[in-house]
């Protein structure tokens, strides 16, 4: 639908039509992953109204980004709102993040230690590393140091960094996710956490 966009647009109703539908298309994309791991109840990780948030931000915020891209500084007086936008996306993009993880940590054990695994265990490298460094305060801090224009080099390096820190922050997702039966928490929820395993 997007394709067919780029080919039909000003072709009065028909193209407005496959336009709306391209807008559907790309937020389905956007959000799709983020349901099916949402509703995932054995992953405490997982099973979090905040994954599919994360998912739709972390879309926008690319889309922002490779848009300041590709605009190759052709964009003139939008750009100063382009990069204001970008900037709001990537703090959301952490205050997201921030929340996720507390809230996989409260929910039960599985994801009290799958948040330890990717802040303090096993994968706190690439997560502090790729995700929070590379994908989040680069290009934070390039979207507002740089000046305007903005060299593109900079924007570019942005864009890279942010797809990078996105990349791994899914890979990251799925190997600090814990298996944890529904079983306990129900057993917990009826006070017998004695019989917890």
């Amino acid at each position: 639908f997007g394709a067919l966009h780029l080919l039909l647009r000003g072709a009065g109703p028909v193209g407005l039509v496959v336009e709306i539908m391209a807008i559907a298309a790309a937020l389905l994309v956007m959000c799709y992953q983020g349901f099916a791991m949402a509703h995932s109840e054995s992953f405490a990780l997982w099973a979090n109204p905040l994954v599919p948030a994360a998912s739709l931000c972390y879309a926008l915020t690319a889309g922002l980004l490779l848009t300041w891209t590709l605009s190759d500084g052709s964009l003139g007086a939008i750009e100063q709102n382009l990069r204001l936008l970008s900037v709001a996306a990537l703090v959301a993009d952490v205050l997201i993040l921030v929340s996720l993880l507390t809230l996989a940590g409260r929910k039960s054990r599985g994801g009290a230690f799958s948040a330890h695994l990717l802040t303090r265990g096993e994968y706190a490298a690439p997560f502090w590393g790729l995700t929070v460094l590379l994908g989040l305060a680069l290009p934070l801090g390039l979207t507002v140091l740089l000046p305007t224009p903005t060299p593109l080099t900079g924007i570019v390096i942005a864009a890279a960094a942010m797809l990078s820190g996105f990349l791994a922050l899914r890979i990251l997702l799925f190997k600090a996710a814990v298996y944890e039966p529904i079983a306990n928490d129900i057993i917990g929820s009826l006070g017998l956490s004695m019989l917890r395993s």
